[in-house]
């Protein structure tokens, strides 16, 4: 199987085809789970793995968007072309910055499709993960595999094998992961780091095993961010954000949606009271 993890990508190089080409290379993996063919331990090692790819790559992505939003706010100089005679009329030529604006949105475009393709195949890993844990609990999965490893045992004899450095890899891995989900939130959200303190004293932000999380509600969690906002990026990428802390249809929950008796969280309040506490 030739999934992400095997190989870096640039924007351009994951087509409609090869994000169908991965889909059924994931649904063929699960297909093969449940008829105990290959454990569903090892199956959700390789998920683990192929979102941790996934989510690294979504990181590029934004920091080439915001690169990008960079790139535009530098002084533009106007490129005269001398070479040109006095009898030709150049008023109708386009200016080099109408030029630049024209290649900066088609760059911005192809970014932004990209997060969005990278971010709906990343929600699809989560979800099949949940889907693996489900077959791990069926009865029908547990006696084929039964059936399977005893077929092992016999044609290969028992063997044991020690995975203290594997595990060890794989704990590595996710605080590699953890420290560049934090690092990407500091670089997009520079309030984050004069807030980190004071979140992590009073109960609001901590680093898990699984990541970093967000002890309160997530109502107070997308008010939290929408209250920052981002310094270069012109949308706070919620999808992103949602996938660093375990959340769902973050953006929605930062939204009143119509819905004029929603009123700010308890939780956020609470935290606009310690961070005004001189």
């Amino acid at each position: 199987m030739e999934l992400m993890q095997n190989r870096r990508y640039k924007p351009d190089d994951i087509s409609i085809s090869y994000y169908n080409e991965l889909k059924l290379q994931i649904e063929s993996l699960i297909e093969v789970c449940k008829e105990g063919n290959i454990s569903v331990h090892e199956a959700v090692k390789i998920i683990y793995d192929e979102m941790s790819s996934s989510m690294d790559y979504i990181w590029t992505l934004y920091e080439m968007l915001e690169n990008l939003e960079k790139e535009k706010q530098e002084p533009i100089n106007e490129i005269e072309n001398e070479s040109v005679p006095d009898y030709i009329d150049t008023s109708w030529y386009p200016s080099t910055e109408d030029l630049l604006n024209v290649g900066y949105e088609f760059r911005k475009n192809e970014l932004e499709k990209a997060v969005e393709d990278m971010e709906k195949y990343h929600d699809s890993l989560v979800e099949i993960e949940g889907e693996l844990a489900e077959i791990l609990e069926s009865k029908d999965y547990q006696k084929k595999r039964k059936e399977n490893i005893k077929q092992q045992i016999t044609t290969n004899g028992l063997q044991f094998t020690v995975k203290n450095n594997e595990e060890a890899n794989e704990q590595t891995s996710k605080n590699n992961a953890t420290d560049r989900a934090l690092n990407f939130l500091i670089t997009s959200f520079p309030q984050l780091s004069k807030d980190y303190k004071l979140l992590s004293e009073n109960g609001y932000l901590k680093i898990t095993d699984k990541g970093l999380r967000w002890l309160k509600t997530k109502q107070s969690l997308a008010e939290y961010f929408k209250s920052i906002k981002p310094t270069e990026l012109k949308k706070i990428p919620w999808t992103m954000i949602g996938n660093i802390f375990g959340e769902k249809d973050l953006k929605n929950s930062a939204s009143a949606n119509g819905n004029e008796f929603k009123g700010t969280s308890v939780d956020f309040t609470e935290w606009q009271k310690i961070k005004n506490t001189p």
